[in-house]
């Protein structure tokens, strides 16, 4: 008989042990699987992993990191920072901040204020140098065909071109918004 030895066998398998507190699994866990851990473990696992991992593993205090700077619980990001504050030989501040622990420990830094230069003016523009838009009625056309045309609302055109009413005769010159 063959033994199924597949990474999930071996995930259920290890995931057993750890709810039996087992520190070896934990250990092999960070070793073996570390992102799967970081990634896809509940609060209640990390939990477990935190409290069975004594402080001198290799991989606790990159795993502590990890962990402040994921989506978690409360509880699991007061832990992480008491563990790395441990690490450390500093006390875990009585008020934990997480954003004074992700800073203490350099996993942000204060935002600096951009500061723009100075650019030069555009020189200003006088109104007579805008060229303006203009359109001459042509035979059959009405100012519904035109704003269509031009993509543009009759009521808007009505106004620029100090009309009093909606008609309009060929050869007039119309200006375009």
């Amino acid at each position: 008989m063959q033994a199924d030895l597949s990474e999930d066998r071996r995930r259920v398998f290890l995931l057993d042990l750890l709810t039996r507190k087992s520190t070896a699994s934990a250990r092999l866990f960070l070793q073996s699987d570390y992102n799967y851990v970081v990634k896809r473990f509940d609060d209640n696992h990390i939990l477990q992993m935190l409290e069975l991992i004594d402080d001198k593993n290799e991989h606790l205090e990159k795993f502590c990191q990890d962990l402040l700077k994921s989506p978690r619980s409360n509880l699991v990001l007061k832990k992480s920072s008491d563990r790395l504050y441990k690490l450390h030989n500093e006390e875990l501040p009585v008020a934990f901040d997480h954003n004074k622990a992700l800073e203490h420990f350099g996993l942000i830094t204060k935002i600096q204020p951009i500061v723009l230069k100075e650019t030069s003016k555009a020189p200003l523009v006088k109104k007579e140098e805008i060229k303006t838009r203009k359109h001459i009625v042509q035979d059959g056309e009405n100012l519904w065909k035109i704003a269509r045309k031009y993509k543009v609302d009759v009521q808007e055109l009505i106004k620029i071109n100090n009309l009093e009413n909606n008609k309009i005769h060929p050869g007039t010159e119309i200006v375009l918004p």
